[in-house]
């Protein structure tokens, strides 16, 4: 999904509401970015990977 929205330009702000979890707010947040900012890191590694195709 990542790399589809950055292969249409959007610079936009992305968000996860996992309202209905438990737990510590805080680390979930800093867990959640830190996770996001891997996905980015291997996105920028393998561009290639915004030009899969999912099959229905």
């Amino acid at each position: 999904m990542l790399g589809q929205l950055k292969k249409i330009g959007y610079n936009g702000m992305i968000g996860y509401q996992g309202w209905g979890e438990g737990g510590d707010a805080y680390s979930k947040l800093s867990r959640s970015l830190k996770a996001f900012r891997d996905m980015e890191r291997r996105l920028e590694a393998h561009p290639h990977w915004a030009d899969l195709r999912l099959i229905p």
